[in-house]
């Protein structure tokens, strides 16, 4: 079996998408094969931290365990956590935001040489 690439980040075209502003859009990358994880971060603005004991210490590229302790910005999470959101057929690790039907306009509309003017 082939390795496994995961893009982690905030664009919508990232495999796991992170809906966080600390986060870049392409923010890191993930390879899994042989029962390893291979992180590395793409020149992330925020950068990606990973924690040892009690400190958290840059973490450029290399193998880590599913869980230790990540930062990717802002946002704070373990491996096992973010592919459990893939395995459970999740792609966002927060959910969208409710979405909200457009207000009704009332009163009539009249057509000015400029733009069209809601009288109410």
């Amino acid at each position: 079996m082939g390795n496994v690439e995961y893009k982690i980040g905030r664009s919508p075209f990232s495999d796991i998408l992170l809906a966080d502003s600390t986060v870049s859009s392409f923010h890191a990358e993930l390879v899994i094969g042989g029962g390893r994880y291979f992180l590395q971060d793409c020149a992330s603005k925020n950068g990606t931290w990973v924690r040892h004991g009690t400190r958290w210490q840059r973490h450029d590229k290399g193998y880590v365990e599913p869980d230790l302790r990540l930062r990717l910005g802002g946002y704070e999470t373990t491996l096992r956590d973010l592919l459990a959101r893939v395995a459970g057929g999740k792609r966002s690790a927060k959910p969208p935001p409710p979405k909200t039907p457009p207000a009704k306009r009332r009163g009539r509309v009249r057509r000015d040489s400029r733009a069209f003017i809601v009288k109410a």
